[in-house]
């Protein structure tokens, strides 16, 4: 019995949104259940409103079975079943039922059984952004306004090189990345609460002698008060992949960066106008007696959304494929 009731509570919080359930995926065959359940049960309650609809209608439609079909008084008005029909389907309470047919059945049966993936019903989801909405405003008021970071220097009795106080948390910080900060090199080993407007405290020792830097995080204390960078920024969008050759920027010579120190992991950043198609890992390409290699590519803004970065090539690599670049080759394409 206790098993039969878990079982009916776990077929009910498959129609939550994963913010009031647990994400466990074992809830797959009571989702499938669930879906089912739905559209059976709005396809019940969809067939007893047509039957008193029907009812309620009949006489708009035409006289009773019992009248010979060949006389003139049948269906008294043409085409009224069908305006009948369209006024069925069109009720609103009609119309939600209908969507909640087709959300049990195609939308949360099949990605249950498709996709493996445990969806609630849309008008829960509906509360659940809400609830978010009202989340992200009580953060908001807990965090407190943007001001820059203050730092203060320790020492190895205090047992940390640097603690920094910030308003916002510092996500990407973490023991295995190395936080730069006015030429010297630190790592991050433990952070903490404290009162606002500074809540996030995190300490920092410096880095041993010798330890490579995998990641490095070139941080000010002003970084806090830069927007957050938009992360759709150069992505093509919808007109731009079906019309590409439509919206094409004009055409400009390229731009080249040379990358300086040890904080640029390319030697070579090449801005361009127009794809480079005949770039890519096996060709070496020869720009001012210098051969290089593509290694990574990006889309960028405009007019130069194009964005290749290129690194020496070794000495001992044989060339296969030698492309030779200059920055106005772009200018020579048909």
């Amino acid at each position: 019995m206790k098993g039969f009731v878990q079982y009916i509570l776990s077929v009910a919080m498959t129609f939550l949104p994963p913010r009031y359930r647990s994400t466990d995926t074992r809830l797959r065959g009571p989702a499938m259940v669930a879906g089912i359940l739905q559209a059976f049960g709005a396809m019940a309650l969809l067939l007893l409103r047509f039957y008193f609809f029907s009812l309620e209608r009949a006489g708009f439609i035409g006289n009773g079975v019992n009248v010979p079909s060949n006389l003139p008084e049948v269906n008294a008005t043409p085409g009224g079943g069908i305006f009948m029909m369209a006024d069925f389907v069109f009720n609103p309470l009609n119309a939600i039922f209908l969507y909640f047919f087709y959300e049990g059945l195609l939308v949360r049966f099949l990605a249950a059984l498709v996709g493996h993936q445990v969806i609630g019903t849309l008008p829960l989801y509906a509360i659940s952004g809400l609830h978010g909405l009202i989340d992200k405003k009580r953060y908001k008021a807990y965090v407190g306004r943007l001001v820059v970071d203050e730092v203060a220097r320790g020492s190895e009795k205090q047992g940390y090189g640097l603690k920094v106080y910030s308003c916002r948390p510092k996500l990407d910080w973490n023991p295995y990345m190395t936080v730069e900060f006015e030429g010297e090199f630190y790592q991050y080993f433990k952070e903490e609460y404290g009162p606002g407007p500074r809540r996030f405290i995190y300490y920092l020792r410096k880095q041993p002698v010798g330890i490579p830097a995998a990641v490095i995080d070139h941080y000010k204390i002003d970084d806090v008060l830069k927007p957050e960078p938009d992360k759709w920024a150069g992505t093509p969008g919808l007109w731009d992949k079906m019309f590409s050759n439509w919206n094409q920027p004009p055409l400009v010579a390229d731009e080249v960066v040379r990358g300086v120190g040890s904080r640029q992991d390319y030697d070579l950043k090449v801005y361009s106008c127009r794809p480079k198609r005949d770039w890519n890992t096996l060709v070496t390409i020869e720009f001012e007696e210098q051969w290089y290699q593509l290694f990574k590519d990006e889309r960028g803004p405009k007019p130069r959304p194009y964005i290749y970065y290129l690194r020496k090539s070794a000495e001992s690599r044989p060339a296969v494929v030698i492309r030779p670049y200059k920055i106005d080759d772009v200018l020579k394409q048909p």
